[in-house]
């Protein structure tokens, strides 16, 4: 298994259906984190086959994506900042 990290439009990553309860406070905590230090850990991300094509699903890091899909509704989110970085897991095709 290969890891590549490049940025994704927060849009564009799902929520996996079989992730663990969100904790409202750890996502406030995560949020006040990223507006005081700037500072995002990459979330790890699964490329899924979907009725609509491929698509990325968030495999670790949901309360990340949470805080961060919140803070750019709300407008605290830089302008440029309308991507999130990831790590990828793929297979090499040999």
């Amino acid at each position: 298994m290969t890891l590549t990290r490049r940025d994704i439009a927060i849009s564009d990553l799902l929520p996996c259906p079989l992730n663990r309860d969100i904790d409202p406070e750890k996502v406030h905590a995560i949020k006040d984190a990223i507006t005081s230090t700037g500072e995002i850990k990459p979330l790890s991300v699964t490329e899924i086959d979907t009725n609509s094509g491929k698509r990325m699903m968030v495999s670790d890091g949901h309360h990340r994506l949470i805080a961060l899909k919140s803070l750019q509704s709300e407008g605290k989110l830089r302008s440029d900042v309308g991507k999130a970085p990831f790590r990828k897991n793929f297979k090499e095709i040999t």
